[in-house]
């Protein structure tokens, strides 16, 4: 049979330490060739003819391409690349048989040999696409956050996919900065989720351990200037969230504490979705104040598990805004694009993919650091273009509310309703509904407004499920590259969302 040995190739097949197939490994274990040449041309692909004697030989010069079938261990231009250079055109070489060989050549047979173990999974992704795929739901939550978790929580897993049963679940990051004062208003909700499950589902409830910060970013992160240490503990005493604020669109206007406290809350979803059951294929991050509209019973999921088929070089998916949504819908497109960003509030992870690139390197990570930003530097030093991908498609898109820390981007002053006012404003002037069956009212009895302002958080969700929602217009209904809603109280009388 023909090995074909391409240490660039097999990293994602074999990523972990002490794999056979290893790069480095590979070169130390073979001394040939010299150390160093893994990042050369020379590491194109080796091909090793291991067929009995007296078989010809029917590669008997470079460039000439072996069967599919013989293939034990075949370069790929997946994912991760130890070398730094792209890869050029794939060259081989072919030795006639095992019992003529030069020791140097004889020594990498163990190597070919244990690729049949390792590096066999290039051949076709680690886990076949299933015609149904697992995606786990996470959103977080600080002590001090406005809106209701569980609702929130229950509308993204009924907006992000039309079969519930696809869902692996979702999970709430509980996390309390340990100069949080105030007990969280989310904990009855949050309490409710650890005996029982939800309506829509299981859903957990991962706390999040603020001395693992060193630990998780040193699994995720690989920094030449890492900042860690301890300045957690020198943080200023109060901070936009610890306030009494849902977090902002903007979060670059995120103070220190309150930036160090959500790049270790992201931390968690990474590891939450590293560590996640075999079964799920991606991972979904939500904001907890995000809104998501689906017109029909393809959501998220299905439209994301596609694309991931189709682009085997994407990792992260930045789902469809307002805007996209309704130019994709009009031209019947459905596409990926490239981005060289990732947008706060929603990405989904391909989490097969994504176990190749964790650590991911970085020139500097500290406690200032935004995490999507790191998170897609991460991935675009990675070796593959392309890492990060736009959906461009209808019948799906998600939104966020509008809040202050727009600037530029602001919405018309007499538009300028944040969450809570902007809940309220759906049931002005109307009698006031109790929470429907499987919640109760004591549990928000910690939120601004108690169970009514719950209740108005749902009449607000419920608008935007039914698709009552403007034409996106700028700024007369969206701004902020149509990521936030411009709310209207006129409009919001006459029956719409926003």
């Amino acid at each position: 049979m023909l090995g074909f040995l391409d240490p660039r190739g097999l990293f994602e097949g074999s990523h972990s330490s002490g794999a056979c197939c290893n790069a480095q490994g590979l070169c130390e274990a073979a001394r040939f060739p010299p150390a160093g040449a893994c990042t050369a041309d020379w590491w194109q692909s080796v091909v090793v003819d291991m067929r009995p004697l007296g078989h010809s030989s029917s590669l008997s010069r470079q460039g000439d391409r072996a069967p599919s079938d013989n293939v034990s261990c075949v370069h790929s231009a997946l994912s991760a690349s130890l070398c730094s250079k792209r890869p050029s055109p794939i060259k081989y070489t072919s030795v006639s048989s095992p019992a003529y060989m030069a020791p140097a050549m004889r020594s990498l047979l163990p190597a070919v040999l244990c690729c049949g173990a390792a590096g066999m999974s290039l051949l076709k992704p680690k886990k076949a696409p299933r015609q149904m795929p697992r995606a786990l739901v996470a959103t977080m939550v600080m002590p001090s956050d406005e809106t209701p978790v569980d609702l929130m929580m229950e509308h993204h897993m009924r907006m992000i996919s039309g079969n519930m049963s696809i869902l692996e679940g979702g999970a709430v990051i509980d996390n309390r900065p340990p100069w949080a004062e105030q007990p969280s208003a989310q904990e009855p909700l949050l309490s409710r989720y650890r005996r029982t499950q939800g309506s829509t589902g299981s859903v957990q409830v991962k706390s999040v351990d603020y001395s693992k910060l060193s630990a998780l970013m040193a699994r995720f992160f690989s920094a030449g200037d890492l900042q860690l240490n301890s300045r957690m503990l020198r943080l200023a005493s109060h901070s936009a969230r610890s306030q009494g604020l849902d977090p902002p669109t903007n979060v670059s206007k995120l103070d220190e504490k309150a930036n160090a406290a959500r790049l270790l809350g992201m931390l968690n979803f990474l590891e939450l979705c590293a560590d996640a059951d075999s079964e799920v294929d991606m991972c979904i991050f939500v904001d907890s104040t995000t809104f998501l509209y689906r017109e029909n019973q393809t959501g998220l999921v299905e439209v994301a598990a596609k694309l991931f088929q189709q682009d085997p070089m994407a990792v992260v998916l930045q789902p469809p805004d307002m805007c996209t949504h309704t130019r994709a819908s009009k031209k019947g497109v459905c596409k990926v694009g490239n981005a060289t960003t990732i947008n706060h509030g929603f990405f989904v992870v391909n989490r097969d993919r994504f176990e190749g690139f964790a650590p991911m390197p970085v020139e500097s990570a500290g406690l200032g650091s935004i995490f999507e930003e790191i998170f897609a530097e991460g991935l675009t030093k990675g070796g593959v273009e392309g890492a990060v991908k736009q959906i461009r498609c209808g019948g799906a898109f998600f939104i966020h509310p509008y809040d202050d820390s727009l600037g530029k981007y602001a919405c018309p002053k007499q538009q300028t309703l944040g969450l809570p006012a902007h809940a309220r404003a759906t049931v002005s002037g109307a009698r006031t509904k109790r929470m429907s069956d499987g919640h109760f009212d004591e549990d928000y009895s910690r939120f601004p407004g108690k169970a009514e302002g719950a209740a108005a958080v749902k009449s607000l969700i419920d608008r935007v499920e039914a698709g009552k929602f403007p034409e996106a217009k700028y700024p007369e209904s969206v701004t902020n590259k149509c990521l936030n809603m411009c709310p209207s109280k006129e409009r919001i009388r006459d029956g719409l969302a926003w």
